[in-house]
């Protein structure tokens, strides 16, 4: 039942049809606009401290 409700849930974020929409195409083209070669470790590396300070998993 999880996994089917998680099938469901990332098929609708990653959308369908012929324009490609949806959470994860928007993530990635955003991202890929904010996140530059020059910058990309550093920026890495920070969202990574985010993330974990964020769960408590630090």
């Amino acid at each position: 039942m999880i996994i089917n409700l998680v099938g469901l849930i990332i098929a609708s974020w990653i959308g369908g049809g012929i324009i490609a929409s949806g959470i994860i195409a928007t993530l990635i083209y955003y991202g890929m606009k904010i996140i530059t070669p020059s910058l990309f470790l550093v920026s890495i590396c920070l969202i990574c401290c985010i993330v974990a300070l964020a769960i408590g998993s630090s």
